[in-house]
């Protein structure tokens, strides 16, 4: 798991002053660039709010402060509520990378995917994102939806995923419920109109039809096609001022665009 930490009102005022010795304001850009981190992960720290360790040292450590254990609020040290399953404190670099999707899942675009041979990166990657759209979220993480095909032992259908998708969010599904696909569409998509969230799947080409030799088709479930399709159509959930919902999907392979 991934550790974050925010800094006491004491630290704060350190930090603050320290950084006017530098002639930096609070949101420097080049504070930023010897910190390695994005402006957004700045603004969290003078708020007050968690950041990774990581960043947090680093914060500190570039305007001289590197007794970064004296600045933290200790109540704030925890892992944030993330449950990562490849992404921790050892996981350096790719800050420009990751600065420039997070500034595009921020600004307008719904749909990342990341794709790559097995074992590059990309759930690291993507777990790494989903702490970066923190502050987009409104600080309320419960609005991440998460979902792993990796380890699945049978066929997923859709109406499956869409009963935990729901279950995570403390909401009930009867059993007539959950073998309703049709239903289960409808429920959701008006779940995500609702309020801001991200969805996070990983090993997508496990619910396509085909396999890594001979080629990958559509969704095995069309249940599925139909969901992306409403989503995609609904002009709710369409609007750029709203910045309703954004997707990161995981297939594995290097060629493969969603099913039509």
């Amino acid at each position: 798991m991934a550790v974050s930490v925010s800094a006491s009102k004491k630290g704060l005022d350190i930090v603050d002053r320290l950084r006017r010795n530098r002639g930096w304001t609070k949101h420097s850009v080049s504070w930023c660039e010897a910190a390695r981190i994005g402006q957004a992960t700045l603004k969290r720290f003078w708020r007050g709010l968690p950041v990774l360790q990581e960043n947090f040292i680093q914060i500190c450590a570039v305007v001289g402060a590197t007794d970064w254990e004296s600045l933290i609020n200790d109540s704030s040290y925890n892992n944030q509520g993330i449950d990562f399953s490849a992404y921790d404190e050892c996981w350096v670099g790719r800050q420009s990378l990751i600065d420039s999707l997070s500034d595009q899942l921020k600004s307008g675009c719904r749909l990342l995917v990341l794709v790559g041979i097995t074992g590059i990166g990309k759930t690291a990657l993507a777990e790494r994102l989903t702490f970066e759209m923190e502050e987009w979220l409104q600080d309320d993480l419960s609005r991440i939806y998460r979902e792993n095909f990796d380890y699945q032992d049978k066929v997923v259908t859709f109406a499956d995923v869409g009963a935990r998708l729901l279950e995570s969010q403390r909401e009930s599904v009867t059993p007539e419920q959950r073998n309703d696909a049709e239903y289960m569409i409808e429920r959701l998509v008006s779940k995500l109109k609702q309020e801001r969230c991200l969805i996070v799947i990983d090993a997508l080409e496990n619910i396509l039809s085909g396999n890594e030799d001979d080629g990958w088709g559509g969704f095995s479930d069309s249940s599925w096609k139909k969901f992306f399709k409403k989503v995609f159509l609904e002009p709710s959930l369409q609007q750029y001022s709203g910045h309703f919902l954004r997707w990161i999907l995981k297939p594995v392979f290097h060629r493969w665009r969603l099913p039509q």
